[in-house]
């Protein structure tokens, strides 16, 4: 869904295997559901487009129209009968953003606020994709699908609320480009009310003072610190990390801001140079295994942990809550899903939502966490 830049970055505990270019890491931050349920809900699909277009009418009242206006009317009318197709379609159950064969024609996207609260208003979902089985595009069809998807499109049909899901680059959700930590800040579509929320965001200190958040839809993930494999028991105490050189993956919430406020480690007043943030897992590991850092500090779920030692505890303290809807803090998604989501963990179709996590013949090869990582109440 990444716990960068991305909603949720989650992968398996063992058996994850790092890509052929050894990148695991998306650079910035997931399924049809089995059962079909008979909620009665819309559910539509798009992806995110940034232009918003001027609504332009035709003539009407008593005044005859002409060929141009019978060109508007049509298009209106094709336009209206394309929407009712799609709801027609997304009736059935499914929701899932189709990125390789997405609409070209612009679409009109009101911001958040100018949509009334009625039966009829749309809520908008931000998704991304990691090639991990929460948010992943597939390859055959072009869909993301995976449990986070999967959870929005129960939630929704239980509440009764149409919804559509919108691909979008994770950092218009939370904006962590660089290394400097101050920096980080509220992504613009986010801000620009461009969707209700985004999918699938552990909740930080940081996060939380610009966005609210719904209740977790998934666990959250403890960090460890881990060394280069074959070192001897005891050569690193994490602890203690005075002079030591630290790596991170840049755009996680393991990250400098977490290392510092972790009290039962001394000597995290990290200063110039001590940190130094990675782009992918295949480049942290190579810096571990040349010496150019003493430890890294990690997710306990990500791949790249099956080829370093375990040089720590497992630690609490990057987040404040598992993996969650972020949104902006007049919104008020929360007071419907809330309750929905409740009902949707109570029940045996959340079950066969996290069992899929571990079902080749929903997704396939593609990599990602257990049930027992991810879902409430495993």
């Amino acid at each position: 869904m990444s716990e960068t830049n991305q909603p949720a970055l989650m992968v398996p505990e063992v058996d994850m295997i790092l890509p052929k270019n050894g990148d695991t890491t998306n650079t910035n931050k997931q399924g049809e559901n089995p059962t079909e349920r008979n909620y009665p809900s819309k559910v539509t699909f798009a992806k995110m487009n940034r232009v918003v277009e001027r609504r332009e009418y035709g003539c009407c009242g008593r005044e005859k129209c002409g060929g141009t206006a019978l060109v508007v009317v049509a298009l209106v009318v094709a336009s209206l009968a394309l929407l009712f197709g799609f709801i027609g379609v997304a009736n059935k159950g499914n929701i899932y953003v189709d990125v390789k064969n997405e609409m070209t024609v612009p679409q009109t996207v009101p911001a958040a606020a100018e949509i009334p609260e009625t039966t009829d208003r749309v809520w908008t979902f931000a998704i991304g994709d990691y090639s991990n089985r929460l948010e992943y595009v597939e390859p055959e069809s072009g869909q993301v699908k995976g449990y986070n998807i999967d959870v929005v499109n129960a939630v929704c049909r239980i509440a009764q609320k149409s919804c559509r899901l919108d691909w979008d680059d994770y950092n218009r959700c939370w904006e962590s480009i660089g290394d400097d930590i101050e920096k980080q800040g509220g992504g613009i579509g986010l801000l620009g009310r461009w969707y209700d929320a985004c999918t699938g965001w552990p909740v930080t200190y940081r996060r939380a003072r610009t966005f609210s958040f719904t209740e977790a839809h998934a666990k959250k993930h403890l960090a460890v610190f881990m060394v280069k494999s074959g070192t001897p028991e005891g050569a690193f105490n994490w602890r203690n990390i005075t002079g030591k050189t630290i790596g991170l993956l840049r755009y996680y919430i393991e990250d400098e801001d977490c290392i510092q406020s972790l009290t039962e480690v001394v000597g995290h007043d990290l200063t110039e140079g001590r940190v130094i943030n990675y782009l992918t897992q295949q480049d942290l590991l190579s810096a571990v295994n040349n010496g150019e850092v003493d430890a890294v500090f990690i997710s306990e779920f990500l791949g790249v942990k099956n080829n370093l030692q375990l040089a720590s505890d497992r630690i609490d303290g990057c987040s404040l809550q598992g993996y969650s809807m972020m949104m902006r803090k007049d919104n008020t998604l929360a007071t419907w899903w809330n309750p929905a989501l409740n009902a949707l963990i109570a029940s045996t179709e959340y079950r066969e939502i996290c069992n899929g996590l571990e079902d080749e013949s929903i997704h396939g090869s593609i990599p990602g966490p257990s049930a027992r990582a991810v879902c409430i109440g495993f």
